[in-house]
C-alpha cells in the first residue's frame, strides 16, 4: 500500500517483476487513481477488484453514483485493450469458487 493510501499505477511494475509468468493475479487500488491502476493491470494481463470501499471517482473525476458504475468504466477498459470480461461462469473458473 501507498503511505498515502492513494494507490500509484507506478507501483505496479516493480511488483510484477517479482511475479512469475504463469500466476493468477489481480489490483485492488485505492482512490483517484484506482482507473488508471485497473487501466496498467489490463495493459500487462491481470484482472481488477473495483468498488466502492475502495474509490468514489469516475475516471473523468466525477462522483459515481453506484457501484455499478465502477464495474462499468473498469470494464469498458477491459474492452479498449481488446480483452474481454468475465462472465460469472468464467470467473468463478479463473477463482476456482466450486458449488458445493
Amino acid at each position: 500500500y501507498e503511505a498515502s493510501q492513494e494507490s500509484d499505477p507506478a507501483a505496479l511494475p516493480p511488483l510484477l517483476a517479482h511475479l512469475d509468468a504463469s500466476w493468477l493475479w489481480s489490483v485492488c487500488a485505492f482512490g483517484r487513481n484506482e482507473s488508471r491502476c485497473m487501466d496498467e493491470a489490463i495493459k500487462a494481463g491481470g484482472h481488477c477488484r473495483v468498488g466502492f470501499e475502495n474509490n468514489l471517482s469516475l475516471p473523468d473525476g466525477n462522483t459515481a453514483s453506484s457501484n455499478a458504475d465502477l464495474v462499468r468504466s473498469a470494464a469498458e477498459l477491459v474492452l479498449e485493450a481488446g480483452c474481454s470480461v468475465a462472465d460469472p461462469a468464467t470467473a468463478r473458473e479463473l477463482l476456482q469458487v466450486h458449488w458445493r
